[in-house]
């Protein structure tokens, strides 16, 4: 009946009412309990909630609403909706709606828990915002709520809040997922930084330099900042990041004159992407050596040898110091020994080749001087030599210097 329909609508409002007037009394922050005042005020005591109330009846018994609704022809209501005709380019004007308070509701709710399924309404809302157009305002809306999540008292609040914004902002228009964690990174302690260093490592290794080098190199600085007696502990939150459960990562994520980086990558390299993490960071090596042993060893290691790998994490540990053990140089020289010879001659024309040969006279192993002496004198169908001209000049300059140390 009408009066049961009208007890519902009472029933549907008084309910919603409720739900903003509790989240209303756990709000701590003033702007948050505003926002939610409006809302029951708009709900609870709106001119639209009283007609939905006042209209569910008739004052006159027996006669409904719809009873007192004048029947018009075709031709009235075609006349009214030419009258009240609305261009598109108004419609679209008018469509554009300014989300910043929709947003500011939805950061918010998220400082309680949730039901999945409202959860998941306010996540896809979220989604819709964050991936439009964000103007400056809408940033500055989106930070401000999720500094009200910075001081809740449950951190996972903020953890799971910036950890969906980063990945849903990969695919936004003009503001990227390295803006917002750098942003949000200049603004919160460094403690709370280290909460977030599982989401920044996953970004940096998702994106990587390609997309903005500046931006990339603070992420790592930040991500670096994390003392190395922590890393391990924090290994299991990172493995269950979407770059490491997807196993995939971009071509570009290490920067060989970055010094912060190489024991954020070190560790990394004992993940379970090792791997596919190693043979990036061997490439940039390669094609940027910071230093004369990685420049000489690099193009030798091959990842898939366990000894290899560990000597790039091994390099990596202490290879920002520009100074070398005794035992770094020994497993470099070995390296050297063991593979050069098995290079092809068209490798041997290349221009690393000679720069590996004379950097073997800085390398202390007792085989180098019987490599150094073979390069030089090897020769095919008797009388060609087996190493190009100039590897057999490096080869012989390397052999003085190795003399001149022994003296």
């Amino acid at each position: 009946s009408d009066a049961t329909s009208g007890v519902f609508v009472q029933n549907d409002l008084n309910a919603l009412s409720a739900i903003f007037m509790g989240l209303e009394k756990e709000a701590q922050d003033k702007e948050a309990k505003e926002t939610i005042s409006l809302l029951v005020s708009v709900f609870a005591g709106s001119t639209f909630g009283k007609k939905l109330l006042d209209g569910g009846t008739d004052k006159a018994k027996g006669v409904r609403p719809a009873d007192n609704i004048p029947i018009l022809s075709v031709g009235q209501l075609q006349s009214f909706v030419s009258d009240n005709f609305v261009h598109s380019k108004t419609l679209e004007k008018i469509n554009k709606i300014d989300r910043r308070e929709e947003l500011a509701i939805l950061l918010q709710l998220l400082q309680f828990k949730q039901e999945p399924a409202a959860e998941g309404k306010i996540r896809q809302n979220l989604h819709d915002i964050v991936t439009s157009h964000l103007s400056a305002k809408k940033i500055e809306t989106l930070i401000r709520g999720l500094m009200q999540l910075a001081i809740c008292e449950k951190t996972s609040r903020l953890y799971d809040a910036v950890h969906f914004l980063t990945i849903q902002l990969r695919s936004a228009k003009n503001f990227s997922s390295q803006q917002f964690l750098v942003m949000i990174c200049h603004k919160i302690s460094p403690a709370t930084q280290s909460l977030l260093w599982p989401i920044i490592v996953n970004e940096v290794l998702a994106i990587g330099r390609t997309a903005d080098q500046n931006l990339f190199a603070e992420l790592v600085t930040i991500a670096a900042r994390l003392p190395g007696s922590e890393l391990k502990a924090r290994w299991p939150e990172l493995e269950v990041m979407d770059a490491f459960q997807g196993k995939k990562i971009a071509s570009d994520i290490f920067d060989p004159t970055a010094n912060n980086a190489f024991l954020l990558f070190s560790f990394l390299l004992e993940t379970s992407m090792k791997k596919q993490i190693g043979a990036r960071v061997l490439s940039s090596l390669i094609e940027k050596p910071p230093d004369w042993l990685i420049e000489a060893v690099a193009p030798l290691l091959q990842l898939t040898i366990p000894q290899h790998l560990k000597f790039l994490q091994t390099y990596l540990l202490f290879g920002q110091q520009r100074k070398f053990s005794g035992s770094m140089k020994v497993a470099a020289g070995n390296i050297v020994v063991q593979h050069l010879p098995e290079i092809s001659e068209q490798q041997r024309a290349e221009a690393w080749v000679m720069k590996t040969i004379l950097a073997t006279s800085e390398m202390p192993v007792a085989e180098i001087r019987p490599l150094l002496e073979r390069i030089i004198e090897e020769k095919r169908m008797v009388f060609m030599s087996k190493w190009p001209n100039a590897c057999r000049k490096a080869a012989a300059e390397a052999l003085i210097n190795l003399n001149r140390r022994q003296l």
